[in-house]
């Protein structure tokens, strides 16, 4: 189970299986206030390698900025589903 949003569940966001991608710091960690026990929670540059970038959440600012967010975000998507199908590709090739 793969999500990229907020998860409602605390159920999901404790299975090992899940995933949860966020934009940033900042929601990661609320989170983590609402889930104490939640595991496989990264910011989406985190998991893509790139744990020193974050995703500038444009809410309430002009479309420039929500134009760099989109790009930045199909950016950083491409290289998270490249993650993700190597990982399943890697554990079919080991019989897991």
């Amino acid at each position: 189970e793969i999500c990229a949003c907020l998860v409602g569940s605390e159920m999901c966001i404790r299975d090992r299986d899940t995933l949860v991608l966020v934009m940033n710091a900042s929601m990661k960690q609320k989170l983590y206030d609402s889930f104490d026990r939640a595991i496989n929670v990264y910011t989406l540059c985190e998991f893509c390698g790139e744990p020193e970038e974050e995703v500038q959440d444009p809410y309430g600012k002009g479309i420039e900025e929500y134009n760099v967010c989109f790009e930045q975000l199909q950016h950083l998507v491409d290289i998270a589903a490249d993650n993700i199908i190597n990982n399943i590709k890697q554990k079919e090739e080991k019989g897991e």
